[in-house]
């Protein structure tokens, strides 16, 4: 299953060129995103990350360490685990980046799904596009000042994925090292 927001797309090759790395072990499969900015011809290309079937500790420290995540319109999941994974609101959210804002559940729905697998896969192809415009979550908290609200959200989804049995930085006691590194991030992010 590919999931895509209003303004996403994907190239016709998407899924004949994704699905092959879906083993029955592998979480989900990710692409590179080309994001296009209104009246720039020109896109930039993102996630340049290891290519390959890789184990899910390399993706959760990645996720755990960003300020902000990946999002689902790059990436092939089943059905079964967003139906699972995909929940509708991230516990304990409030505020502007609260229940209905779209904040932190794509972040989870990652998250989430290396519970159940030992490893996802990522392909360094561009095949996934983003418009960043006026009215998108990340252009609009970063033209509004709102960046440090918005990290400050998806930290609680990080919080929530941490608080699950079965999560990889909780299992490796990573959780206190990790808190350190965000709050750096978080800090940063307010600058």
């Amino acid at each position: 299953m590919q999931l895509n927001f209003d303004d996403d797309w994907v190239e016709p090759n998407f899924i004949e060129k994704t699905l092959p790395l879906l083993r029955a072990d592998v979480g989900f499969v990710y692409t590179r995103t080309w994001v296009h900015e209104p009246g720039n011809p020109n896109g930039r290309l993102l996630l340049r990350h290891p290519a390959g079937i890789r184990p899910v500790a390399q993706v959760v420290q990645f996720l755990l360490r960003a300020c902000l995540p990946i999002s689902p319109g790059c990436a092939l999941f089943r059905r079964r685990d967003v139906l699972k994974n995909l929940l509708p609101e991230v516990p304990g959210a409030r505020g502007r980046y609260g229940p209905n804002s779209g904040v932190g559940e794509d972040l989870l729905l990652f998250l989430l799904a290396t519970l159940d697998y030992p490893y996802y896969a990522h392909l360094p192809e561009g095949l996934a596009h983003f418009l960043a415009h006026p009215s998108s979550i990340t252009t609009k908290a970063g033209q509004s000042g709102w960046m440090g609200e918005l990290v400050g959200a998806y930290e609680l989804a990080k919080d929530y994925y941490l608080s699950q049995p079965g999560s990889i930085a909780r299992a490796r006691g990573l959780g206190g090292w990790l808190g350190k590194t965000r709050w750096k991030l978080t800090s940063h992010a307010h600058r």
